[in-house]
């Protein structure tokens, strides 16, 4: 299969029966191209649309962050802030998100509000996971530094390198994880493959079946990625919708390619 047939195969999977032809003849790497070709589609899609969302958010938290923390300066003492203690940070969405009380030097359960991620000390920081509280030290007393303000453009600066790590690892992820799904998925249906291969006049061999199933779920596939495109599109069934579909497209196929199914034909 060459290249430009790559570009082609999302949609000659859909309808040609010849194409399909081809792919039993072909080796598995090609459908491990293809699916790869598959993934970068996600990826590129699912980078598109979560940055489009998730972008605007960003800099607005940015925004409220500048705002909403007061005057911070790090010291070799610990932190110092140009306001009295305790300082909650209210976030107009998700509430109270942290609470400064630079009075403390250890934080419990009862400290954190409902719906509080960080509670910060003079030298160190609170958040709750799993149930527990734990702690992180920013000034451990042994260090000897410059004093450093966190201003807005700290800030900022940390929300523009928080973008470029979404810009380029939401697709990343999404590739690999689409590539590594979508072929347990053809593993899976290779299996059921398997079963109908068992009634051809002339069997094929295992690595075509599983060649033919990354093909047949393409069908399946392009209707996922418009979950992708359409806000709020879902598909029911999930996972057995993409079974009965891809199984209908390996029956027929199956059949059709068989040397006793072009006999009759013949005849």
């Amino acid at each position: 299969m060459n290249k430009f047939k790559i570009f082609q195969a999302p949609f000659l999977s859909l309808y040609s029966l010849s194409f399909y032809r081809e792919v039993l003849n072909t080796s598995l790497r090609e459908g491990l191209t293809y699916l790869a070709f598959l993934s970068l589609i996600a990826s590129v899609l699912a980078g598109i649309t979560f940055n489009a969302r998730s972008i605007p958010e960003t800099k607005a938290f940015v925004q409220w962050l500048k705002s909403s923390a007061p005057p911070l300066m790090l010291t070799p003492e610990g932190l110092q802030m140009a306001a009295p203690s305790p300082y909650v940070m209210t976030h107009p969405r998700f509430g109270p998100l942290v609470t400064l009380d630079l009075s403390k030097t250890t934080a419990q359960e009862k400290d954190f509000q409902e719906g509080t991620l960080l509670f910060l000390t003079a030298k160190r920081g609170f958040f709750r996971s799993q149930n527990r509280v734990r702690a992180f030290d920013y000034v451990r007393g042994n260090e000897n530094f410059k004093p450093v303000p966190i201003t807005g453009e700290i800030y900022e600066k940390s929300g523009k390198v928080l973008r470029r790590i979404l810009l380029a690892g939401v697709p990343a992820a999404v590739f690999l994880f689409f590539f590594v799904w979508k072929l347990t998925v053809a593993l899976i249906y290779s299996g059921f493959a398997g079963l109908i291969n068992r009634f051809r006049q002339e069997p094929v061999s295992y690595p075509a079946l599983l060649n033919l199933c990354l093909f047949a779920m393409t069908a399946f596939v392009l209707i996922e990625f418009t979950t992708l495109l359409i806000p709020g599109f879902e598909i029911r069934g999930g996972f057995f919708t993409g079974l009965m579909m891809t199984s209908l497209y390996l029956g027929l196929v199956l059949h059709k390619t068989d040397v006793d199914s072009l006999e009759k034909a013949v005849l």
